[in-house]
């Protein structure tokens, strides 16, 4: 990061995703600190977007994400179904009640503390094994 503030590098859009989960990495929260300092001081980034399935959005990494930075973040929580069962054949792992609860405590927290960041997506990627949810997904989101 510091080569790209020597050369003054500028990127539209850092994405934090990859072929993988980036709250997997250990030092995620000194990282993205890190990645949101150098956007807000040296403008080399206009945006920052993470791009989670929200299972291990804890309190901590909750609390990192959660701020009034004059540059704008993006989170996208992608759950990509409405059911336990439906998850566990899309993902393959038992973990639907986690990762919706996880989201559903981040649009609390992140009202509760009137964040202006990160601006949360919930993402429902539709496919024939998940099109029978689209509905009771937008329902339950909405209510």
């Amino acid at each position: 990061m510091e080569d790209w503030v020597q050369q003054q590098v500028r990127f539209d859009t850092l994405i934090l995703f990859w072929l993988g989960e980036p709250l997997l990495h250990p030092e995620f929260a000194y990282i993205y600190q890190k990645l949101l300092r150098v956007a807000v001081e040296h403008r080399v980034f206009g945006q920052i977007e993470v791009h989670s399935n929200s299972v291990l959005l804890d309190a901590n990494r909750r609390s990192v994400l959660l701020n009034n930075a004059s540059v704008p973040q993006v989170f996208h929580c992608s759950l990509d179904a409405n059911t336990p069962e439906t998850y566990q054949k899309i993902k393959g792992r038992d973990l639907f009640p986690q990762a919706k609860q996880n989201a559903q405590q981040f649009l609390r927290e992140k009202w509760q503390k009137k964040a202006k960041y990160p601006k949360i997506v919930l993402q429902f990627i539709v496919g024939s094994n998940n099109v029978h949810e689209v509905e009771s997904f937008r329902d339950d989101w909405c209510s």
